[in-house]
């Protein structure tokens, strides 16, 4: 982003990365822009004379991000790298960064390698302990949506498809960091013991970092808009702005509390105490959030005209096993992605019912695996689903359960590009008739 005289760029970087954020630093000072602030990953540029500076990345390890800025210890460190030769320019959390002429020779302020290895290090892994915490929290939920449950919804709405690829893509991403982290840190232990100069990440490799890191921000980015805005879904709408509304309220949250942090003299426990309830309570309330976007959603039955005319029109309903219609005790149901479409229809008068769900994709590979899933999910509960011979075409799979707790026959059926999932609450046919008509309106 650029304003008149202002520029705000998006730089993420480790604190092993250093050498190349000084780089970066003095090439954008040679340019005309002077380093102002840092708020997170955007760095603050003011509009200058080109100047050939010399800039010097340190993390002083007796600061916290739960520090106040400006606190005693910070101002008192900084004290010390201006007698040896340096300007202060701005700080974020432990990161101190400074700065002077191109042609002066200040003193190093690190000039123990093994110490800076070791504050270096400590930063470093602080920092990616967080991104293993989220990397761990999007496996356990891609866990949850594809393995440990039926990835029906996922697998039937865009922005499911869409969420999920964008969380793998982030595992990818952090997992390839942290190991890019690993060998690095190897690497530097060797050089300290042939007590040869350490070697940090140098510029080009932070900027193929940035443009894929920003290239993955801006699609993630752009996705959720489509899903709030363009695409027509209620349910992807409802979860899309709820998830919005949620990140945006704890980034504000973590924002006035690094304010009121600022602001007071408190103790170190009790910012940590202040920052941490304060993203607890903000996390809660994403949560409540998002729960009441996906309730909304699921009631309120929006839908665009395809899902519509579909809904009102299931492939199976009750009236084609001679029932009359009652369309007040209906429920309906249709969603489409690009993968696949999901149907659902249930009716329960308290006498008779029928309850179906069509799942349907034109990739096998995608039946194949949520009939596999369904029938394993559904014996992992409580049902005993069993593989039955029958009267239909033998590239149909026929799974029954005879669930007596409902007094219902229960059904999967697993043809090429088709799962049913039934469950019958009459017995004025045999099941055989009953599997020829779901056949004939549904499978041929």
């Amino acid at each position: 982003m650029r304003l008149v005289n202002t520029k705000i760029k998006l730089c993420m970087f480790l604190p092993y990365q250093c050498t190349a954020l000084e780089e970066y630093l003095e090439g954008m000072a040679s340019k005309g822009w002077l380093l102002k602030s840092i708020k997170n990953n955007y760095y603050i540029f003011k509009k200058c004379e080109p100047k050939k500076l010399k800039y010097s990345i340190d993390f002083f390890d007796k600061l916290s991000i739960f520090d106040k800025k400006n606190s005693r210890v910070a101002l008192e460190y900084r004290e010390y790298c201006e007698v040896a030769g340096w300007r202060y320019v701005c700080e974020s959390g432990k990161l101190q960064v400074f700065c002077s002429d191109k042609n002066k020779e200040p003193i190093a302020i690190q000039t123990d390698e093994t110490e800076k290895f070791k504050v270096v290090r400590k930063t470093s892994i602080y920092a990616l302990g967080f991104q293993l915490i989220n990397v761990l929290l999007f496996i356990f939920i891609l866990l949850m949506q594809w393995i440990f449950q039926v990835p029906e919804f996922i697998l039937t709405n865009n922005i499911g498809i869409f969420s999920s690829l964008v969380m793998f893509i982030f595992i990818l991403i952090n997992l390839t960091t942290i190991i890019h982290f690993i060998i690095w840190s190897i690497m530097a232990k060797r050089k300290l013991k042939t007590n040869n100069k350490l070697i940090y990440s140098n510029y080009k490799q932070l900027i193929i970092k940035n443009i894929f890191q920003k290239a993955y921000c801006i699609i993630s980015l752009v996705g959720l808009i489509w899903f709030c805005i363009i695409e027509d879904s209620n349910m992807s709408g409802g979860l899309s702005i709820g998830f919005i509304i949620g990140i945006a309220l704890c980034i504000l949250v973590d924002m006035l509390a690094q304010r009121w942090i600022d602001k007071k003299n408190y103790s170190r426990e009790t910012n940590i105490f202040i920052r941490i309830g304060g993203m607890a309570l903000a996390t809660i309330v994403m949560i409540m959030i998002i729960n009441v976007s996906v309730i909304h959603s699921v009631f309120s039955g929006a839908y665009n005209n395809q899902q519509e005319a579909k809904a009102k029109n299931p492939s199976l309903t009750l009236m084609d096993f001679g029932f009359n219609k009652n369309d007040k005790d209906e429920y309906k149901r249709y969603n489409k992605s690009i993968l696949a479409s999901r149907e659902l229809y249930w009716l329960n008068n308290g006498v008779y019912s029928l309850d179906t769900t069509i799942f349907e994709s034109k990739y096998g590979v995608i039946t194949r695996f949520y009939g596999d899933r369904l029938v394993e999910w559904l014996n992992s509960i409580r049902f005993d689903y069993k593989l039955q011979e029958s009267k239909l075409p033998k590239n149909i799979k026929v799974y029954y359960c005879n669930d007596k707790k409902n007094n219902e026959d229960r059904f999967v059926l697993v043809s090429d590009n088709k799962v049913v999932e039934l469950r019958k609450g009459f017995d004025t046919i045999s099941n055989d008739e009953f599997l020829n008509k779901v056949y004939e309106k549904v499978l041929k």
